[in-house]
């Protein structure tokens, strides 16, 4: 056991101004407080409680208050509650990667759509992205508090329903201003009300199946009701001049979409208890 202790004016010293010691000395404090109860105890009555204070809360600050991303002050800014925020903002489909890819999908069938002179590849390929928006929205890896988020009052519909109008806001944003490059804006922007029924009829479809069984077979039916179509018609008849596309098309886009948003509400609580695991 030791004999020797430090200063009181010294180990004040160590604590409040370290910096005015020489690196001998501030060496030899910390070795011997190693083995020193008294002179640590000393040092603990010497360090300022409110410095303590600042320095747990920087501590705090950094690991469990990570700065708020831009789009997450935007949302506050909105008016979303700041906690709110943070659990919006952690979607996936926000991601740049994602929404990257979206702007180059959109951009290369409009280039294709505008070298053929129709909006045929644009008006198939666009409602797809929206589903795409909607499966990254139930990525369980994802997922900033992990298992813990299961304990929380918003988990299920309250989280899952607000990352899907999060992502899919931008991603429609995205194929409308690609619409304006086509030939003829009003053809193009025919695929928003399929685009519309076919995302809310994910989160629907995803109350009865696995999300990764649910919104790939959306898809394939998407794509297969365009070929049945085409195949009914003719290929004399362009894809963009389709039923699917016309008004009958539109006005079954729409009652699907107000049935599935039905069955959305009805069902939401499935949201809680969803297999997402792949």
């Amino acid at each position: 056991m030791t004999t020797w202790h430090a200063a009181p004016s010294t180990l004040v010293q160590f604590v409040r101004s370290p910096e005015e010691l020489d690196d001998v000395t501030a060496s030899s404090i910390e070795q011997h407080l190693i083995s020193c109860a008294e002179c640590r105890a000393t040092v603990a009555e010497a360090a300022a409680p409110l410095a303590l204070e600042d320095s747990w809360a920087a501590v705090a600050d950094v690991i469990d208050r990570p700065r708020a991303t831009r789009f997450e002050r935007a949302l506050v800014r909105l008016g979303m509650p700041a906690e709110l925020s943070r659990i919006v903002g952690a979607t996936p489909g926000l991601r740049l990667a994602w929404l990257g890819t979206i702007v180059l999908l959109a951009a290369g069938a409009v280039a294709i759509s505008r070298g053929s002179g129709t909006e045929g590849l644009f008006l198939v390929v666009a409602p797809l992205l929206p589903l795409g928006s909607v499966l990254l929205t139930f990525l369980p890896a994802d997922e900033p508090a992990g298992e813990a988020a299961a304990a929380t009052p918003l988990y299920g519909a309250g989280v899952l329903l607000r990352r899907a109008v999060a992502s899919l806001v931008p991603t429609f944003a995205v194929l409308l201003a690609a619409s304006i490059a086509l030939p003829h804006l009003s053809d193009g922007a025919r695929w928003l009300l399929p685009g519309f029924a076919l995302a809310v009829g994910s989160l629907a479809l995803s109350t009865y199946l696995r999300p990764m069984v649910a919104i790939p077979a959306l898809a394939s039916a998407w794509l297969g009701l365009l070929a049945l179509v085409q195949l009914v018609d003719g290929r004399h008849v362009a894809v963009a001049q389709s039923e699917v596309f016309a008004l009958p098309g539109q006005g079954v886009a729409l009652a699907l979409a107000l049935v599935a948003a039905a069955l959305v509400h009805q069902r939401r609580d499935r949201f809680s208890t969803v297999e997402v695991t792949w």
